[in-house]
């Protein structure tokens, strides 16, 4: 497995193992987690907006950027077989996984 692959793989795990989202900033300035109580505290005692709102928004940001790399690669995968039966030009190849992947 390439060193990408491990690091894509060790993200994903944190990912699935963090608290579910969304995450928001309270008006106190703590990142809260919603659930049915009406909120946790994530983390506490950040100072500096960006911080708060990239905190707060890696919970969904994260995993959706890794389902982007896992379509790019699923992509990826489909060009080299092109490639590979050599039967196709990069026209064709591009209807092709546009019809199976949506917007390229």
């Amino acid at each position: 497995m390439s060193n990408l692959s491990t690091r894509l793989r060790e993200i994903q795990e944190r990912c699935d193992a963090a608290t579910p989202g969304p995450w928001r900033v309270s008006k106190s300035e703590d990142i809260m987690a919603d659930d049915a109580s009406g909120g946790f505290i994530i983390a506490s005692g950040l100072s500096w907006q960006p911080e708060h709102d990239f905190i707060a928004h890696a919970r969904e940001d994260v995993p959706f950027l890794l389902a982007e790399i896992d379509r790019l690669r699923a992509i990826e995968q489909r060009l080299k077989v092109f490639a590979d039966a050599g039967g196709l030009d990069a026209l064709d190849a591009i209807y092709i996984l546009e019809g199976e992947h949506g917007s390229l």
